[in-house]
């Protein structure tokens, strides 16, 4: 049967975070310098989709999970 849907809180995700943390690695920002000139503003990009591993925010969710599930920790 599947889980109640709960309200996410930002507790939930700073410990979903901490969880992970030692699976995952950062993606870095790149500043657009033209995006930035033109609006005025910087602008910065996360390049998920070119520095990241395929699939890696389904990974970090399934890592949580499976790491809660070890731990004895089911929200």
């Amino acid at each position: 049967m599947a889980e109640p849907l709960t309200q996410l809180t930002l507790a939930d995700v700073l410990i979903a975070r901490q969880r992970i943390q030692p699976y995952v690695q950062p993606t870095p920002l790149v500043q657009a310098h033209g995006l930035s000139r033109r609006i005025g503003s910087d602008i910065w990009l996360k390049c998920d989709l070119t520095f990241a591993p395929r699939n890696h925010n389904k990974y970090n969710g399934e890592k949580d999970r499976k790491t809660r599930m070890n731990t004895g920790f089911l929200v």
